[in-house]
Order: C-alpha cells, then sequence, then structure tokens
C-alpha cells in the first residue's frame, strides 16, 4: 500500500541521515524522517526517537520527549 511504502521510504532516508554515510550525518533532518514514519504507522521508527531522546544522542536528552515516543511505540507495535 501506499503508506506502506511512505513508511519504508521515510525509514531508509531516516537512517541515512542518522548514520550520515551517503549524506553528512544531519540529526534533525533524521528525526524529521523518524517522524513521517512514525505517521506513517512506523512503530521502529517511535522507539528510534525514544532512543535519541533518551540518550541524547545528537540532541539534549529529554526523558519525556523520549517516554511520549515509546509510548507511541507501544501502541504501534504490532502484538505477534
Amino acid at each position: 500500500s501506499e503508506t506502506h511504502e511512505g513508511e519504508k521510504a521515510s525509514m531508509v532516508l531516516a537512517k541515512l541521515y542518522y548514520d550520515g554515510e551517503i549524506v553528512d550525518r544531519d540529526i534533525d533532518e533524521a528525526i524529521k524522517w523518524y517522524e513521517r514514519a512514525v505517521e506513517c504507522g512506523s512503530w521502529a521508527a517511535a522507539k528510534k526517537l525514544g532512543d535519541i531522546y533518551s540518550t541524547g544522542d545528537g540532541v539534549p536528552v529529554d526523558e519525556q520527549k523520549a517516554q511520549e515516543w515509546y509510548d507511541i511505540e507501544e501502541m504501534l507495535e504490532p502484538e505477534c
């Protein structure tokens, strides 16, 4: 489906910016694409955002924001 393709494309772009392999590492751009993937239903992107804010990876540590993303992850993660 279109949503699934959008989720995959957003995750690929997010990872490229996060890892800084083909493009310069840009955590703000990575976050933007992870957020887009969450909008498309990606629980994995929500977990990654939680991890970014929990550890302060390129952003200030923000436990509240991290928990909000982990809560979204729980809502989106499949049961099986």
